[in-house]
């Protein structure tokens, strides 16, 4: 258990997202970050990783198209407010 004075940072894709099963979990937190990065720009970045992991082109591609990008565009329709948005 933590205690009342701790402070923890956590990270997440769907931490603010308004949908269950994570739609309670944003009353959990005292202040919401979004990072608002343009679609292609996201795309670059995730292939990238990928790539860098080692994954070939098509492979990089392929995981990125059929579970990233699909993943951040249901987490982006459904968003609840944040207290701060950074763009990158």
């Amino acid at each position: 258990m933590l205690a009342s004075d701790t402070t923890a940072l956590v990270k997440g894709n769907y931490l603010l997202f308004d949908a269950p099963p994570w739609d309670g979990s944003a009353e959990l937190w005292d202040f919401g970050i979004v990072l608002d990065v343009p679609l292609a720009e996201l795309q670059n970045r995730l292939l990238k990783r990928w790539l860098d992991l080692g994954y070939d082109s098509d492979a990089a591609v392929k995981k990125a198209e059929e579970n990233d990008l699909p993943n951040a565009r249901l987490v982006n329709s459904k968003l609840l407010p944040a207290d701060m948005v950074l763009s990158g």
